[in-house]
């Protein structure tokens, strides 16, 4: 039995390394303070540029990102919730505040 295992687990680590990246989802930062090098400083033009499956890391900021009209599958990430209630443990105490209207219904698991 213990002879199977291995090349298992090789195979299986042979197919991890030849999986192309296409198949994964692009990473954008998103931030819209002056002087902050990220991807994209304004959060529609970010959505609108992202493919379905990718992730849209919104960076905290003293500044609404305004309106976000989403229509694909994204990953939405921010600076978490709560934040005045846990101020020890950020780096960043800014909010990521955006208005979100959905064109599908949303679902969590």
């Amino acid at each position: 039995m213990k002879k199977l295992i291995l090349p298992k687990l090789s195979f299986l680590f042979l197919l991890a390394l030849i999986t192309p990246p296409a198949l994964y989802g692009k990473i954008w930062r998103v931030n819209n303070q002056p002087g902050i090098n990220a991807d994209f400083n304004n959060l529609q033009a970010a959505h609108d540029a992202a493919a379905a499956g990718d992730t849209l890391y919104i960076e905290g900021s003293p500044t609404s990102y305004g309106n976000l009209n989403c229509s694909k599958k994204i990953f939405l990430f921010g600076p978490g919730y709560l934040l005045a209630e846990n101020p020890n443990t950020l780096a960043i105490t800014f909010e990521a505040i955006f208005n979100l209207g959905l064109a599908e219904k949303v679902s969590a698991l």
